[in-house]
C-alpha cells in the first residue's frame, strides 16, 4: 500500500509540538510494517525560518520519503503552498490512500479538491483542530471558514481519525457529518532511555538538592496549558517543602511566557522555577529522567503526548481531565486526575510526593 501523508509541518520542525513527534512516530512505525509511506510537508521551521532541508526533492528519513515544499506566504505561515499542490496535482494518482493533517491550512482544502478530481481516496485527522478552546480564537472567522470551504473537505473524507474519545467528543460538528475511528498516538517506549546517569547528570547541572523534589511540564508556551496554576501550586508547596522545583520544557520566549516569569516573581518562586527551553532527544529523556512528577492541568488537550512520553519514562503524572488520555492515567493507576484547579493541582502533588 501507498500512503501519502499532507502535513503543514513534519520533523525536524520539532518546535510545533507533540503532532510534528506523534505524526513522525507513525509514518516511522508504518514503514516497519511495510507501508510505503511517503510525506508532502512545508519547509517552515515553526521559529520564523525555514528547515535547512532540500526544497522539492527527496529527503529519506527512517524509510520516510520526505518532500518539504515552499510555503506561498512565507517563513510564518505553512497556510498553503502552491509548490505543494501542483507537485501533487501531478504525482496523485500514484498513491493508494491519502493522509491529511491541516484542518485549518488551504492545503487541506487543495489536497481534498485534487483527491476528488482524481478520485482518490483521502483521510483526515484534526489532532486537537477542533478543541473547544482553540474554536473560539477567531470564533467568526473559523465558523465562516468551516461552512464555505472545510466541510465540504470533512464530507468528502473517508473517515476522521480521532486519538482519544475525548478529542471525538469535542468534534461533534465533524461526527455528524463523517464517519469516524479512534486510534492512539504512538509512543515508542524502546527509544527512550533509561540511563539513569543523565538523571544525576542534569540535576546536578540544575543544582537541584539531592532530596529536592522536581517537577515537570513539557510542551508548546500556550494559555491552554495553565503554567499559573503550576507556579501557584509551587509557591504553597514551597511553603513545606522549600527545595521543590519545576522545571518548565518549552520555547522560553513569546508574551504568554514573559507573562508566566513576571507571575513567577509576583509569587517569590521565581527561584525555584527552571525555564529550560526547547529539548528533544537524549536532552529530552533526561529531563523526564531527572524529574519525580509531571504535571499538566491543561484547559483542554485532545491527547497529551508528553504526559504518555513522562508514563513511559516510569514518572507518575497529574493531568486535569481536560487531557486526552485523563482515562488511561486513572485506568493505570500511573497518577491523578484532577479539575483544572490550583487547589486540586497541589493536593495532587503533595500526595503523590
Amino acid at each position: 500500500m501507498k500512503v501519502l501523508f499532507i502535513l503543514p509541518n513534519y520533523e525536524p520542525a520539532w518546535a510545533f509540538g507533540g503532532v510534528v513527534r506523534c505524526i513522525s512516530t507513525l509514518c516511522r512505525a508504518m514503514v516497519k510494517i511495510g507501508v510505503d509511506v511517503t510525506v508532502y510537508t512545508t519547509n517552515i521551521d515553526g521559529r520564523g525560518g525555514v528547515l535547512p532541508v532540500k526544497q522539492a526533492e527527496l529527503v529519506e528519513m527512517g524509510g520516510v520519503k520526505i518532500y518539504y515544499f515552499q510555503s506561498t506566504f512565507g517563513k510564518n505561515s505553512a497556510w498553503a503552498s502552491h509548490q505543494l499542490s501542483r507537485t501533487l496535482d501531478k504525482t496523485i494518482q500514484s498513491f493508494d490512500i491519502i493522509y491529511i493533517s491541516a484542518v485549518w491550512q488551504w492545503i487541506a482544502i487543495a489536497t481534498s479538491r485534487l483527491a476528488k478530481k482524481h478520485r482518490v481516496p483521502y483521510i483526515m485527522g484534526t489532532h486537537g483542530a477542533f478543541d473547544e478552546v482553540l474554536l473560539n480564537i477567531r470564533k467568526t472567522k473559523k465558523r465562516l471558514y468551516y461552512y464555505l470551504f472545510l466541510k465540504k473537505c470533512i464530507e468528502g473524507a473517508g473517515a476522521i481519525h480521532f486519538t482519544t474519545e475525548y478529542e471525538r467528543h469535542q468534534s461533534v460538528m465533524l461526527t455528524s457529518v463523517c464517519h469516524s475511528f479512534i486510534i492512539p498516538n504512538c509512543v515508542a517506549p524502546k527509544e527512550f532511555k533509561a540511563d539513569m546517569s543523565l538523571r544525576e547528570q542534569l540535576r546536578n547541572e540544575l543544582k537541584i538538592p539531592h532530596n529536592a523534589s522536581l517537577l515537570l511540564t513539557v510542551g508548546r508556551p500556550d494559555p491552554k496549558k495553565r503554567i499559573d496554576i503550576l507556579l501557584k501550586a509551587l509557591k504553597k508547596l514551597n511553603e513545606s517543602y522549600p527545595d521543590t522545583r519545576l522545571m518548565i520544557v518549552g520555547q522560553s520566549d513569546g508574551k504568554y511566557c514573559q507573562k508566566m516569569k513576571a507571575l513567577s516573581e509576583t509569587l517569590g518562586v521565581q527561584g525555584n522555577v527552571i525555564w529550560a527551553g526547547h529539548k528533544t532527544g537524549e536532552n529530552l529523556d533526561a529531563c523526564y529522567l531527572a524529574s519525580d512528577l509531571f504535571v499538566l492541568p491543561s484547559i483542554d488537550e485532545n491527547f497529551g503526548m508528553a504526559v504518555v512520553e513522562a508514563m513511559a519514562h516510569g514518572v507518575a503524572v497529574v493531568v486535569s481531565d481536560n487531557v486526552g488520555v485523563a482515562d488511561n492515567v486513572a485506568l493505570s493507576d500511573a497518577g491523578i486526575v484532577t479539575t483544572v484547579d490550583a487547589g486540586q493541582v497541589e493536593k495532587a502533588i503533595r500526595t503523590l510526593l
